[in-house]
């Protein structure tokens, strides 16, 4: 859940991309934030499958306890 508070906030930090966006979504013909959305949860989707992958180290130290 935080990296989605955390891209949502580089938008919100800045009232004039706020107005930019509002209006460009009002014209309901762009398509940059849907390829964006999806740029972005490729990206995360990516990201969660390395941080899955069985990590040997992480095993050693556990293995110590």
């Amino acid at each position: 859940m935080s990296v989605k508070y955390s891209t949502a906030n580089v938008h919100l930090g800045t009232h004039k991309a706020i107005r930019v966006i509002q209006r460009d979504l009002a014209t309901g013909t762009s398509k940059w934030l849907h390829q964006a959305a999806k740029q972005m949860a490729d990206a995360t989707t990516s990201d969660w499958r390395e941080w899955k992958k069985p990590n040997p180290a992480f095993r050693e130290v556990l293995a110590r306890r």
